[in-house]
């Protein structure tokens, strides 16, 4: 099987040729950096689309479709712990609708920022949720932590809206036995003055040194949840006094 990059011509995508069929991608999101793999989509055309298959390492590869509540990638290729990363919305998915003349959250952004980094992480990606934070619910933060709290990995990363991401973190404190790290962006991840690919990668990094517990990784420093607070006048986030 042949994972096609439509965004570049059709070139074999970066994750490698795969035994069997062709898997011709569809519906990318918003344009993708070039030479960028086609896995941020809402769906991979193919009959056996979902499943364990072999990368030309030699490595185990799996290829899900995107959508809320589904995985897009699981790769085994460094032989290290895998990192979720949920996807709840905020502004770093946001994107502008010319149509509404306003920005509202899309799909995710991250799928895009690290296919086009040559990382030596295994990561999956699971699209929880589509929402600005101050729209979430107390049924919203409990399917966040129902995922958080019955995933196989003990390293999790949640993208989220800034506005109530620690109302978030404070509900997830709960969950024992796990590394959590919760980042966002102040603009949308398409800006390019976004903090969003810094905040990501500090919240990678977190995640894979820190011990159990919940962490926000904002404006350049690492927070315990519990001791942190976002100032709206300097809009960033500060340790509490």
């Amino acid at each position: 099987m042949v994972l096609v990059d439509v965004n570049s011509g059709g070139r074999i995508s970066p994750v490698g040729s795969l035994q069997g069929d062709t898997i011709i991608t569809a519906r990318p999101r918003f344009s993708p950096r070039p030479g960028t793999a086609a896995l941020g989509l809402v769906g991979l055309m193919s009959p056996c689309s979902t499943g364990a298959h072999t990368t030309t390492n030699g490595a185990p590869e799996q290829l899900f479709p995107m959508g809320p509540g589904i995985t897009t990638r699981k790769g085994a290729e460094f032989g290290m712990e895998t990192i979720l990363i949920l996807t709840t919305g905020g502004t770093i998915d946001k994107i502008y609708f010319d149509a509404k003349s306003t920005y509202e959250v899309g799909p995710p952004n991250i799928s895009d920022l690290l296919g086009g980094l040559n990382l030596s992480i295994d990561y999956r990606i699971v699209s929880v949720l589509r929402k600005d934070s101050l729209d979430l619910t107390d049924d919203d933060r409990q399917l966040i932590h129902d995922q958080v709290a019955t995933c196989v990995e003990t390293r999790i990363l949640i993208t989220h809206g800034t506005d109530t991401m620690i109302e978030t973190g404070t509900k997830l404190q709960t969950i024992p036995g796990k590394t959590i790290v919760l980042t966002g962006a102040l603009q949308p991840a398409l800006f390019k003055t976004s903090d969003a690919l810094f905040n990501i990668g500090c919240g990678l990094t977190a995640v894979q040194t820190l011990g159990h517990g919940v962490y926000i990784a904002m404006s350049g420093r690492i927070f315990d949840c519990s001791k942190v607070r976002k100032n709206l006048q300097t809009n960033r986030f500060e340790p509490l006094n």
